[in-house]
């Protein structure tokens, strides 16, 4: 990776470097790629339908590749 160290010590990743964490050790879809204080930028690489469940926290998704459908309660809204 570029500058070296933990994710939670790197300040820049490429997209080849995030998605070069995938799949986590344990075969998980995500990895954490960054982190500076209370933020973290991680990918996700979901593949059918996402089972993940509302968070405690903001989060920005930037689709890389692929599209799909957004479902906010009754909003849909397709991507990429």
């Amino acid at each position: 990776m570029s500058d070296g160290g933990t994710p939670a010590g790197r300040r820049r990743a490429t997209v080849a470097e995030a998605m070069g964490r995938l799949p986590g050790p344990g075969g998980e879809r995500f990895a954490e790629v960054l982190g500076h204080g209370s933020m973290e930028v991680e990918i996700y690489a979901p593949r059918g339908t996402d089972p993940q469940t509302p968070h405690t926290r903001d989060e920005l998704y930037v689709v890389v590749s692929g599209s799909g459908t957004f479902v906010n309660g009754p909003e849909r809204h397709p991507f990429g």
